[in-house]
């Protein structure tokens, strides 16, 4: 995993990178991995049910940037241990399979550094990056593609550079194709 984060950190931009995986059973979220440890450990676990970011990103499967103590009190119970370590914005990328979240790739970072336009890059680097698998009924873990991890990581720089280099408003041609890149990105699918 620290190939993705370091990818995320390259093309994008953190101070804090995590990844989880969702129990659907009991709608949480599990920390697979941290890049602060000492903050955010491994295993460490939320409960998401009935709130807003657990429906938002986990049930509808829709990204979310935000920015400032609002957005953050907002979507994190703890966001008040995000603010001490001098962060003030999110990227969360839901990664999905099977029509299902199965697990988020979180970016913080200070200031106001995220944007909308970050969530295809996003995307490029989480959705192909990594693999699930289903260890019994209620327990999904995640893990980096171990036998091509080096390979995996270079495709999503690549498609992260891509995707960062050729943004939607730059490929957009009428209205038309920009309503329809517009969808695609939006789309919890792709």
């Amino acid at each position: 995993m620290q190939a993705i984060d370091g990818a995320a950190a390259d093309l994008i931009g953190h101070r804090l990178f995590t990844v989880m995986v969702v129990h659907h059973a009991t709608m949480e979220v599990e920390r697979l991995y941290s890049n602060m440890p000492e903050a955010y450990p491994v295993a460490g676990r939320k409960k998401k049910r009935n709130t807003w970011w657990g429906g938002h990103v986990v049930e509808q499967g829709r990204p979310f940037v935000g920015a400032g103590p609002a957005d953050l009190a907002k979507a994190f119970s703890d966001h008040e241990l995000i603010r001490s370590l001098g962060l003030n914005c999110v990227l969360n990328v839901p990664l999905r399979f099977d029509g299902l979240t199965r697990g988020t790739m979180n970016l913080l970072h200070t200031g106001e550094h995220y944007t909308p336009e970050h969530i295809g890059t996003a995307r490029a680097i989480a959705q192909p990056s990594f693999r699930l698998k289903v260890t019994s009924a209620v327990s999904i873990t995640m893990s980096p593609l171990s036998s091509i991890s080096r390979r995996a990581s270079s495709r999503a720089r690549r498609n992260a550079r891509t995707a960062a280099l050729v943004s939607p408003r730059r490929r957009a041609t009428s209205p038309i194709r920009s309503r329809v890149i517009r969808d695609r990105i939006a789309s919890p699918e792709r």
